[in-house]
């Protein structure tokens, strides 16, 4: 989308609070979008120096659980802070911002009907329900621990950081391909919104 030019519309109609809150949207993609370039430059290091000592390796392992945890804390950020995009750009009647959250809004009769369907759907996708509950056990209940796995036995070493179960009310499980996916979906969905958002303020003027 032309982040640009819903920029102008804000300024333009004075609507900085509104464009706050899409900027912290953005904030919140590049920080994930860091987290998770960090997560495979330290797979990486494994793959190349797995065999040194079994500190460095537990090193290595901890350093994985911080990136890992905040990319997933991030990209449930970025699911909050679109709440309030939705209710600061579109609804008539505004909730207070300690109010907001995303069911919250997707029921909201002042919201086109793709939009209350894209919210819909994903807030029913299986890869929405692993960021929230992850960040739910991580924020609300304890850390949520994985372990780095490498084989030697390919010619080419390959790494993993593997979450075997965290659970808030269903078992869930991680691995780097799982966690990357979610933020392809996560980030996917945000553009869409963020789509359909500034398509919607620029129908109504």
């Amino acid at each position: 989308m032309d982040l640009q030019a819903l920029k102008k519309f804000c300024d333009i109609h004075k609507r900085q609070e509104l464009w706050s809150f899409v900027e912290s949207c953005i904030f919140r993609y590049w920080a994930a979008l860091y987290h998770l370039s960090n997560i495979r430059d330290k797979l990486e290091r494994a793959r190349e120096d797995g065999r040194s000592r079994i500190e460095d390796v537990l090193k290595l392992e901890k350093e994985l659980l911080f990136e890992v945890d905040a990319l997933m804390l991030s990209l449930n950020s970025m699911f909050a802070i679109v709440a309030q995009v939705i209710n600061e750009g579109l609804l008539v009647e505004k909730l207070h911002v300690t109010d907001v959250d995303l069911k919250e809004v997707s029921t909201s009769g002042d919201l086109p009907a793709d939009l209350r369907e894209e919210l819909r759907l994903m807030m029913g996708d299986t890869f929405y329900q692993r960021i929230t509950c992850y960040s739910n056990t991580s924020k609300h209940i304890r850390a949520v621990r994985g372990q780095l796995s490498i084989d030697f036995r390919p010619e080419t070493p390959e790494a993993d950081y593997k979450i075997n179960e965290f659970r808030l009310k269903q078992p869930l499980r991680l691995d780097y391909d799982k966690i990357e996916a979610c933020w392809r979906f996560a980030s996917g969905k945000i553009e869409r919104l963020l789509e359909l958002v500034d398509v919607t303020l620029r129908s109504r003027g």
